[in-house]
């Protein structure tokens, strides 16, 4: 029987299922910031989002039924320890991560948004930082704009082409900045925006919504998703 336990149930199918267990306590996490970093696959990661609670209990109801027949198939003591611990400290990673898990529909929601901003600063360290990025959009302030108050891509440094801008637009009087960034769509039609300004704080109006979230990145400079 203890032979049957180390082929059928060893160890390592325990830590098998608790890092695949492990990793999908972070989809929400990845979702946010792949929504930001890369819309083009994002669906992908969002999908992985929507199933990660069913993931995860999967995979921790597995890490259990392996100790259960560790422990019952008579393996040895080192084996049992190791079995045992596994679960638990899966279940305790998932407490610490998410530690409002009565609220099962929401579940890993605020994670996913924190996650949008982590995203919006990768954004801007891949295109050259955030002294780059601040200064090409702040000079784009002195260029013609159409009647909304767009400026014409030929414009744009490579910077904020990196950055991922499809459209960019500046108001004069707050001096401010915004450059639009593209976002995957599976869920809804948020938009996600930098605010690049001289003051110490965005100014608000020029964002033609009254529904957002911001981050603060740097001095003057702003990350936003409305809708």
């Amino acid at each position: 029987m203890k032979i049957l336990a180390k082929k059928v149930f060893p160890v390592k199918t325990g830590l098998f299922f608790f890092v695949v267990g492990f990793v999908s306590l972070f989809f929400p996490h990845i979702s946010g910031w792949s929504e930001i970093v890369f819309p083009e696959i994002a669906q992908v990661s969002q999908l992985a989002y929507l199933f990660w609670k069913i993931l995860f209990v999967f995979f921790l109801g597995f890490s259990i039924l392996n100790f259960l027949a560790v422990f019952f198939l008579q393996a040895s003591l080192k084996e049992k320890t190791i079995s045992f611990g596994l679960p638990i400290l899966l279940a305790t990673l998932f407490v610490s991560i998410y530690p409002d898990f009565s609220a099962r529909e929401y579940l890993g929601i605020d994670q996913r948004v924190s996650f949008f901003v982590v995203g919006g600063r990768t954004r801007i360290l891949w295109a050259g930082g955030i002294e780059t990025i601040k200064n090409d959009a702040l000079s784009l302030l002195t260029e013609q704009t159409d009647d909304e108050g767009f400026v014409i891509p030929e414009t744009w440094s490579n910077s904020l082409k990196k950055l991922g801008a499809y459209a960019i637009k500046i108001d004069n009087e707050s001096r401010s900045v915004l450059i639009y960034v593209p976002k995957a769509d599976l869920f809804d039609s948020d938009q996600f925006i930098y605010l690049i300004t001289y003051d110490n704080e965005p100014a608000l109006g020029v964002l033609g919504s009254g529904s957002y979230r911001f981050w603060k990145i740097d001095e003057g400079v702003y990350f936003f998703q409305t809708w």
